[in-house]
């Protein structure tokens, strides 16, 4: 079985490696995964440490928006 990266644009990204068959796979299994960490910013938790979590710093500055509008991504790994 193939592992992916997969990354949940939020404005900003939660990216998990997951074992899956394919893409669409990849995408169910990080939901699965998400779901069984209780508290993902919990920096004591061994569950937090397979988490990445890259936010932006602002959201909005003058004209300009960080916000994603991107599907999720998912690259074998």
């Amino acid at each position: 079985m193939a592992k992916y990266m997969v990354s949940m644009p939020i404005t900003g990204h939660v990216t998990i490696e997951v074992e899956a068959e394919d893409g669409d796979s990849a995408v169910d299994a990080f939901w699965v995964r998400i779901e069984e960490i209780e508290d993902p910013f919990d920096t004591d938790s061994p569950d937090v440490l397979d988490l990445i979590l890259d936010f932006v710093e602002h959201v909005a500055g003058g004209n300009v928006t960080n916000a994603e509008l991107n599907d999720v991504e998912v690259h074998e790994s």
